[in-house]
């Protein structure tokens, strides 16, 4: 009973977030290796033997988690398994299985194909002389934020992007062209930010999703939707 109470807390509190799912599994086989050549064989050299065995393979290259061709870059958070494709100049940010892209960028275009590009509309309806407030609630690659940059730069707006995962932003900044001006980011729960900040907003974008295309249930409640309404400025 200790063991498996041991096994599933520091499994999915500790093992999982600090040293992902590849080196927890060799981990436990390593241990239980160990322990075989111990208990059983209780021979020094076998005992060794089993231990630079395991040493060999645990030290040697395994490549990517998911091969592919397309595949450029991949990691492993607390809450999702993280990878960017490129697939014919256009880049895309996945999440787990993959059933559904996350964030889309392409060098020479700022059309997606996506939602994305009727969001990119929002600022229309308003007039261009008021300084827009923006709230994100999940930033993925920052898709919206980059076409923000380019499609309104020459009027005045705020984006507040709010992500729960550190490696999402990380990963936006390293390979979707994360825009610096305008924006600002907060490592957060978007229920939990928008329950402490004092702030108004013209614009609040809810884009946040769990896993690979699920919304989070705690954002979907009509008390979320109560707190979000407080937040939104006259008009």
């Amino acid at each position: 009973t200790a063991g498996s109470i041991v096994g599933v807390f520091a499994t999915g509190l500790f093992l999982l977030p600090f040293f992902g799912t590849r080196a927890t599994l060799f981990g436990s086989a390593t241990l239980l290796g160990l322990l075989w050549a111990w208990s059983e064989v209780r021979r020094t050299r076998a005992f060794l033997l089993v231990a630079a065995l395991t040493l060999i393979v645990v030290a040697t290259p395994l490549g990517a988690l998911r091969a592919s061709a397309t595949l450029i870059y991949e990691r492993e958070s607390p809450y999702q398994y993280i990878r960017v494709e490129e697939i014919a100049g256009s880049r895309y940010l996945i999440f787990n299985e993959g059933n559904s892209p996350q964030s889309v960028w392409h060098p020479d275009t700022l059309a997606t194909g996506f939602y994305y590009d009727y969001i990119a509309t929002l600022p229309l309806f308003f007039s261009e002389a008021k300084p827009l407030k923006i709230l994100l609630v999940g930033l993925g690659g920052g898709t919206i934020p980059t076409q923000y940059a380019t499609l309104y730069q020459n009027r005045a707006y705020t984006i507040d992007a709010v992500e729960i995962d550190p490696a999402v932003v990380d990963t936006a900044q390293r390979f979707f062209h994360l825009p610096k001006e305008h924006l600002t980011l907060a490592i957060a729960d978007g229920r939990t930010f928008l329950a402490a900040s004092k702030k108004q907003y013209d614009i609040i974008i809810l884009d946040a999703f769990a896993q690979q295309y699920y919304i989070p249930w705690h954002l979907t409640t009509k008390e979320f939707f109560t707190i979000v309404r407080a937040h939104l400025a006259p008009q």
